[in-house]
């Protein structure tokens, strides 16, 4: 499955109806679209996720959450900003990669999404997950989106870490900007 990743207004496109059904007629299957940065909102999450969605794309989010707030007032910014759509996702995932955030945090964000019985997994990657958070395995069982910035887009080269064997990988972000 091929999916896009966008984040912000701030992308240098147009997101415009006609660029989803551009983007579904060159073979992307799902846009997952970032909602809440942690500390900013994506004012056209909303829009986005119902174009999307119009345009025959499957769509999910994500939330960056970070050691400010508890994790569950992150995931309700983002359901706010989701709007009419929330129902609509997939998934959403935990964005990971937040200088301050503990696993305190991520766990109530955790808590959060299972009352919203909305599917969740961890977005991270190695470096922030191993290097600033010591790589604990408390969430193994949850799939993991990782972000592996080695220009490859299969999972073939994946790593494990933080207990994610390679059968918990769900899906790779091989290239940190792009259009």
């Amino acid at each position: 499955m091929r999916a896009i990743d966008i984040s912000f207004p701030q992308i240098g496109q147009a997101v415009t109806p006609d660029w989803w059904t551009q983007l579904k007629g060159d073979g992307w299957d799902m846009a997952v679209i970032g909602l809440w940065g942690g500390v900013s909102p994506n004012t056209e999450a909303e829009l986005w996720l119902r174009d999307a969605r119009a345009a025959g794309l499957q769509t999910a989010c994500y939330v960056a959450i970070n050691g400010s707030h508890p994790g569950g007032w992150h995931i309700e910014q983002g359901k706010a900003l989701a709007g009419a759509e929330w129902p609509s996702t997939l998934f959403c995932a935990i964005d990971v990669e937040i200088d301050g955030i503990t696993l305190d945090n991520i766990h109530e964000a955790r808590e959060a999404l299972v009352v919203e019985a909305k599917p969740s997994l961890i977005y991270t990657g190695e470096w922030f997950w191993a290097g600033k958070l010591g790589n604990p395995t408390a969430f193994a069982n949850l799939p993991l989106w990782t972000a592996q910035y080695d220009g490859i887009a299969t999972l073939e080269s994946v790593r494990g870490y933080g207990g994610w064997g390679v059968a918990r990988i769900c899906g790779k972000q091989f290239s940190g900007t792009g259009q």
